[in-house]
């Protein structure tokens, strides 16, 4: 998304420190967050770095190059009470309800809940791998 588009028609190992720089440079121009800029950045610049270990390309235009700080979003915790608020108000959508709700109870992240398959969950539990063996 990031990536490919900047580096379009380009040989991995034709890339330069330089053209790294362009793009961090780039994305410091994006309205992004100071670890979405690094994230992005270093998934490009890791399989970069495989590539050099492995000898398919000859140099490393990866190193030396500094990746971006700032503070991190502070992330909030519901009190008790505003989650049994959210929990009794009207969702338009049950389903995102009660995923919310396996969450809260469980800390399940939402690629794990989405992963749930209906041989998961029983009546009153749900079953992980070490549970159905």
């Amino acid at each position: 998304m990031y990536w490919e588009p900047f580096f379009k028609g380009r040989i991995l190992g034709d890339i330069t420190a330089a053209d790294i720089d362009a793009f961090i440079n780039h994305m410091g121009n994006l309205p992004l967050s100071a670890a979405r800029k690094n994230s992005v950045i270093l998934a490009g610049t890791k399989p970069i770095r495989w590539a050099f270990s492995k000898g398919k390309i000859e140099t490393d235009p990866t190193r030396g190059h500094i990746l971006f700080s700032g503070y991190e979003k502070e992330q909030n915790i519901l009190s008790p009470n505003a989650a049994v608020a959210a929990f009794r108000a009207d969702w338009k959508d049950e389903k995102v309800k009660l995923a919310n709700m396996l969450a809260a109870v469980t800390g399940m992240r939402q690629g794990e809940i989405l992963a749930l398959r209906m041989q998961d969950i029983g009546p009153d539990c749900l079953l992980g791998e070490a549970d159905t063996v």
